[in-house]
């Protein structure tokens, strides 16, 4: 599992999920371009500090396709002060 910082929590990668993925809906549902597919499975298409700091408005939209059209690989952890996980 690989995670990728944002700006209150991260991306999670599940590279041997996201490698046994064909339509890797992922990166083209991003607004923001931040993911592409490289080696099979999503990268960083922009600098990780420009993600850290807001960059990607975590709107799930990356998170949704992958549930919705691919094979689950790929996953936001976006933790709420006062919510057990």
């Amino acid at each position: 599992m690989r995670a990728i910082a944002t700006m209150t929590g991260e991306i999670l990668i599940d590279e041997e999920r996201c490698a046994a993925c064909a339509p890797r809906p992922c990166a083209d549902a991003c607004p923001e371009d931040i993911l592409k597919i490289a080696g099979g499975t999503p990268v960083l298409a922009r600098s990780a500090e420009s993600v850290r700091r807001g960059l990607c408005r975590e709107c799930l939209a990356c998170e949704l396709a992958c549930l919705l059209e691919g094979a689950g690989g790929l996953q936001l952890e976006l933790p709420i002060e006062g919510l057990a996980p």
